[in-house]
């Protein structure tokens, strides 16, 4: 066949162009290739066939499926985040061997579990019921699924005809309700393979018509390596963008720290050198001017102490040593402990703090040290800018998924310009009250990288003059 001649072809030029090496897999091919240029090649080789056959005068079905590599391998080249190269793949793969559906697993970072990122369906076909299967994650540690054994083999399996293969099927009860709910008559499952492991599986296959032939599936697996290549390129690129963007946050944070511990050392230094002067110049100071000038050296001592204490946590959020340990802990009884941490804070300006906290809620796992952090350092703002006498509201809710733990206060309020930046770190509204109130500003990022951290978020509602409520969140 004309197309033998062009897959013997483009394979050979694969192998010259990437010096990748061609062996059996299951009667099938792979090769060894890396890098963005192997989809240049693979272009390339595929638009010289195109234009030798084209010399032959023989175009058909032949060319056309070559040339939807070709715009396949063109379409990854060009792509720099996963997300892109997942649809491409897809819907390439679709296009390319006239698949109706196309289901691409990936597996997580440690190798547990494998996780639905792409899945292609006709419109009709997508029930509530595969949309279900297709949520569900596939145990990859003794998982006796079909998909987790052919990932931990790596090697394709093609199934032309499934009615003849319910053997394969019947032990994966999953992959089997999907394949009925569907109509699939011919599956196909081929591993995403680097050198050193697999990071995910494509499944793909029809309802009907003839299986893939033996060329088709050849150019399939060329076609998914050159897949893991892109991907695993674009989950590099994404985390060099993210170490970019972190460092220049972090060089940004730096210098806000530098500014503010500048000013928050030169009032006590420059209190503690007027006051020492005194008594050192002059030796018939009164008793009373004596001890003023004590009890100011006394003040500006607490003052550098608690400026110290400060740089602490404002290290952790600077070489990103916050770390949580995850255990059962009772949402009740860590906001009772942390209503006693600032307990001498709130009853100096008498204020009241009251809680309300749903049965539902319960238990949250999530560090209790960490999580302790985050509400004493919401209560002790709310503490700082409500009135003396004032209302401080600490509410948990049930959202499903979530634990959602709320702070409300009855202070002047934020604005929402001011609202896009409260959570940036050393940063303080331009209001006297604020500025009196004091403060590094650091207390709300750290709140933030340690929501984050637990895979939850942090967000206020606030207007000017009716106080602000705080909110976060941690996943069960």
């Amino acid at each position: 066949m004309i197309i033998s001649e062009l897959i013997r072809k483009l394979i050979e030029s694969l192998q010259f162009l990437l010096g990748g090496n061609q062996e059996g897999i299951g009667g099938e091919l792979a090769f060894a290739a890396s890098g963005v240029m192997g989809n240049y090649h693979l272009a390339a080789s595929s638009r010289k066939i195109i234009g030798s056959s084209r010399g032959t005068g023989k175009l058909g079905a032949e060319q056309v499926l070559l040339r939807r590599l070709q715009a396949g391998s063109l379409a990854l080249a060009r792509a720099l985040l996963p997300e892109e190269v997942l649809r491409i793949a897809a819907s390439s793969i679709r296009d390319i061997l006239s698949c109706d559906v196309v289901w691409i697993l990936l597996a997580d970072e440690n190798g547990e579990y494998l996780e639905t990122c792409r899945f292609v369906a006709p419109e009709e076909n997508q029930s509530p019921e595969v949309i279900s299967i297709t949520a569900e994650k596939i145990n990859l540690r003794g998982g006796e699924s079909l998909l987790a054994t052919v990932f931990r083999g790596g090697d394709p399996l093609f199934m032309d005809d499934l009615a003849s293969q319910n053997r394969l099927t019947e032990s994966d009860p999953m992959l089997l309700n999907l394949i009925d709910s569907l109509g699939i008559s011919s599956l196909n499952l081929v591993p995403l393979s680097l050198s050193d492991g697999n990071i995910g599986i494509i499944a793909f296959g029809k309802t009907g018509g003839e299986p893939l032939a033996v060329e088709e599936k050849r150019i399939m697996l060329v076609f998914a390596h050159q897949v893991t290549i892109s991907l695993e390129r674009a989950r590099l690129y994404t985390r060099e963008q993210e170490s970019t963007a972190e460092l220049a946050r972090l060089n940004e944070l730096k210098s806000r720290l530098l500014h503010i511990l500048s000013h928050e050392l030169k009032t006590p230094l420059t209190a503690l050198k007027t006051s020492t002067a005194f008594l050192k110049e002059y030796d018939q100071l009164d008793a009373g001017t004596r001890k003023r000038l004590v009890e100011n050296i006394s003040r500006s001592t607490e003052r550098l102490i608690s400026v110290a204490d400060d740089i602490y946590p404002i290290a952790d959020v600077l070489t990103a040593g916050v770390k949580i340990e995850r255990e059962d802990i009772d949402c009740r009884q860590v906001i009772l402990e942390a209503i006693k941490t600032v307990w001498a804070r709130t009853n100096q300006k008498d204020q009241t703090v009251k809680t309300t906290v749903v049965p539902s809620a319960g238990l949250v796992r999530a560090d209790k040290e960490r999580l302790k952090q985050v509400l004493v350092n919401l209560l002790t703002n709310a503490s700082n800018f409500s009135p003396e006498g004032s209302v401080i509201n600490v509410t948990v809710r049930d959202e499903g998924s979530d634990v959602v733990f709320g702070v409300s206060d009855q202070g002047i309020g934020i604005s929402e310009e001011d609202q896009k930046s409260v959570f940036a770190g050393f940063y303080q509204a331009d209001d006297e009250t604020v500025r009196r109130a004091g403060g590094k500003g650091i207390g709300l990022l750290l709140a933030k990288t340690i929501a984050e951290l637990h895979g939850g978020r942090i967000w206020v509602e606030s207007e000017p003059d009716e106080g602000s409520t705080f909110y976060f969140s941690i996943p069960r």
